[in-house]
């Protein structure tokens, strides 16, 4: 089971590592502009607090009032 673990984690590794390379390079052609880069921020903080508020809500889950 460990054997499958660490291969599985290290395939997961391998594909974060070339997605990060391929995000690095769009943000060196595209974001040159000084005032991009706390846009790009401002809009993954937004993006990241918009799915995570909503995720209870299409997984079905609801809180459990006392």
């Amino acid at each position: 089971m460990a054997i499958v673990l660490g291969a599985v984690c290290g395939i997961l590794g391998a594909l974060f590592v070339t997605a990060n390379t391929y995000v690095n390079m769009f943000r060196k052609i595209f974001l040159t502009k000084s005032f991009l880069k706390p846009l790009e921020c401002v809009l993954i903080a937004f993006f990241t607090a918009t799915f995570w508020y909503w995720t209870p809500y299409l997984a079905n889950e609801r809180c459990i009032e006392s």
